[in-house]
């Protein structure tokens, strides 16, 4: 594959390492994998209906580096709709 797309999934993910590995393996060289979720929120509402529907950028960045991944961009605020919200992206590169 050319590239990867991962939209407000990544939280979701029971085994997000196994998935980014057969990522990496379906990629070509070169290959891109763009994720974007969301953030924690800002107001600090630990709510479980809340605290399973984000994740952090640095959390992500992390296991993409584990797995080998170059990260090329981030974007720490990728939207902000209104509201509490706020999402991030990160594209990664198959060095």
């Amino acid at each position: 594959m050319d590239s990867v797309l991962i939209a407000n999934t990544y939280h979701e993910l029971t085994d997000p390492h196994a998935i980014l590995r057969h990522t990496w393996l379906a990629l070509r060289p070169k290959g891109r994998l763009v994720i974007v979720d969301r953030a924690p929120p800002a107001s600090g509402d630990s709510r479980e209906s809340v605290a399973h529907h984000y994740t952090t950028a640095d959390a992500v960045e992390a296991d993409l580096r584990k797995e080998r991944f170059s990260i090329i961009d981030r974007k720490n605020v990728f939207i902000h709709p209104p509201g509490d919200e706020v999402w991030w992206l990160i594209v990664a590169s198959k060095s």
